[in-house]
């Protein structure tokens, strides 16, 4: 028994002239039965704030395949695992500093060498978190379990204002551009809007399967338990600088959380029904989103994405050589502009209100955030009025890479959210812009059958490259817009799941003018069945029931 890659396999039968009586890939299917699947990394630096979002873009998209599978894979599938590194976050003691008469988040993560030494101990699934602190079997748990402690331990790490989710490992989101946010004790609403977004599905989850029970590692059930009684104390509270004891407060239960589990979890468990933690979770969400509301509406009434804090009182608390540590007694918040990415995940969070995410819509195009010139979407709005320490976005040239262009990427999910959020007739309206197929290929400076990492924008002082795309690549842009077709063609959920049925169910949402002259239109479902739709008088699809 031992380690390997197909990589390695294949190179090992190539090398040794062996004839194989199937090809690799059918025979790799079937060597597949007999292996374990072991997951390997190497730490590289810090930890994204954004990484885990992606999980219920997964977990969604898979669900509207196999809508019949939902209650298995998130109640019955006890096969879930948790990764098992060494790497570890700083206690706030010993990660603000005290830097040229400033204060800063800086280094803040370190190596635990006892932790090292146990990983590196185990014979086999090394980096696989253990029951008995680190040192007994394998955890394994529900898919519902891993989600509902991931939502406990990004709650208690909210920003001092309660609203954006802290930059506390070294590292930004999705724009990391903004590489010099964390230092700057930077927090992105964007991560919280994904928080909401998650908390949305589990509430609805474990109310739709009201018979289940759950259970939770003792360490995440007392964390719960803690963070309830912590916004009680919130709600009750009438002092001036509340916000700011209930982040202290916050942040010391995520801080002895993490020293709590560091090694593993005890193993002991805590069963607790769908309706208590349906409970629990909507005191949480309602804290959480009554923050982001008031966000919103001190943003005039668009989605903001990241502030970061200034240090207004402090006190030096240690010293180790020339670094001095500090406590923050207070910090005032400061805003930064608009981003794309607010819109894009606040839509995720707020979709059951179509006619809000309406407003935001037209705000939006009202904004900077919006090239009237090229009647596309920049990536954010202008930086002129913030430092240098905000990170490389701020170094380049307005209109250029990371600042101020047409980020294809993220200008794509936006296009995503308008079509997921029924806003259909402005999707279209759009459309033609925003998506590459329909570019004049002398101005795009390529094909039109080529995405591009970004576009100059008309904020670029040379006029000449408005509207140029640079860096070809199959980008995330490709994925959404994939995503988008899929949407476009057979609808939100094409497979439903009603009283014990499996249905299908095409809804396409197309307008009229991408009917053929026929009337037709047609594509493959699921890669291997043609479906063609038959609209002889070319009419928009989501304006009729057609499904």
């Amino acid at each position: 028994a031992g380690n390997l890659t197909p990589g390695k396999l294949l190179t090992f039968i190539e090398r040794q002239n062996v004839v194989l009586k199937k090809d690799f890939e059918e025979f790799l299917r079937n060597l597949a039965e007999y292996l374990e699947e072991e997951t390997d990394a190497v730490h590289g630096e810090g930890f994204w704030t954004d990484h885990w979002t992606y999980n219920l873009d997964l977990i969604e998209s898979y669900l509207a395949i196999y809508p019949d599978t939902k209650e298995e894979i998130l109640f019955d599938d006890k096969s879930y695992t948790y990764y098992d590194n060494a790497e570890c976050v700083l206690p706030r003691s010993k990660r603000y500093v005290f830097v040229d008469g400033k204060v800063r988040q800086y280094n803040s993560l370190y190596l635990d060498e006892e932790k090292k030494i146990l990983i590196e101990s185990r014979d086999k699934f090394k980096n696989v978190v253990r029951t008995n602190k680190g040192k007994g079997e394998i955890y394994r748990t529900t898919l519902i379990t891993k989600l509902v402690n991931l939502v406990a331990v990004k709650f208690a790490t909210t920003d001092p204002a309660g609203v954006g989710i802290e930059m506390e490992a070294g590292k930004p989101g999705w724009y990391d551009a903004l590489n010099g946010l964390p230092g700057l004790f930077g927090s992105s609403v964007a991560e919280s809007f994904e928080l909401l977004r998650l908390m949305n599905f589990i509430v609805e989850t474990v109310k739709e399967y009201q018979h289940r029970k759950v259970n939770l590692p003792v360490e995440v059930m007392e964390l719960i338990k803690k963070e309830v009684e912590v916004v009680d104390w919130y709600n009750a509270c009438n002092d001036a600088d509340k916000d700011f004891k209930y982040w202290e407060k916050m942040s010391d239960l995520r801080e002895a959380y993490r020293e709590d589990v560091k090694f593993g979890f005890l193993g002991e468990e805590i069963e607790i029904t769908a309706n208590e933690l349906a409970s629990v979770l909507e005191k949480l969400r309602a804290k959480l989103k009554s923050a982001l509301d008031k966000a919103i509406t001190e943003s005039n009434g668009m989605m903001p994405t990241y502030y970061y804090y200034e240090a207004e009182e402090y006190e030096i608390i240690s010293e180790v050589g020339n670094q001095k540590f500090v406590k923050v007694r207070k910090f005032r918040q400061k805003p930064m502009p608009y981003f794309l990415e607010g819109m894009v995940r606040g839509f995720k969070a707020y979709g059951n209100n179509k006619e809000f995410i309406k407003e935001i819509y037209k705000k939006v195009k009202s904004s900077e955030l919006y090239d009237k010139k090229l009647k596309m979407y920049k990536v954010n709005a202008p930086l002129k009025e913030q430092s240098i320490e905000i990170g490389r976005a701020k170094a380049f040239t307005p209109g250029w890479l990371e600042n101020e262009s047409i980020w294809l990427h993220m200008e794509y999910k936006y296009m995503l959210e308008l079509i997921k959020n029924g806003l259909y007739e402005e999707f279209y309206e759009d459309f033609k812009n925003v998506i590459v197929a329909f570019m004049d290929p002398e101005v795009y400076g390529r094909s039109p059958l080529e995405n591009s990492s970004f576009i100059a924008s008309s904020a670029n002082p040379d006029e000449k490259i408005h509207g140029t795309g640079f860096v070809a690549r199959l980008s995330g842009a490709s994925a959404e817009f994939l995503s988008m077709w899929r949407i476009m063609l057979a609808g939100l959920k094409p497979f439903k799941f009603i009283n014990g049925k499996l249905i299908l169910s095409f809804e396409p949402i197309l307008p009229g003018w991408l009917f053929d002259e026929e009337g037709k239109v047609s594509f493959n479902f699921l890669g291997k069945v043609k479906v063609t739709y038959l609209n002889p008088k070319r009419f928009d699809t989501f304006k009729f029931d057609v499904s």
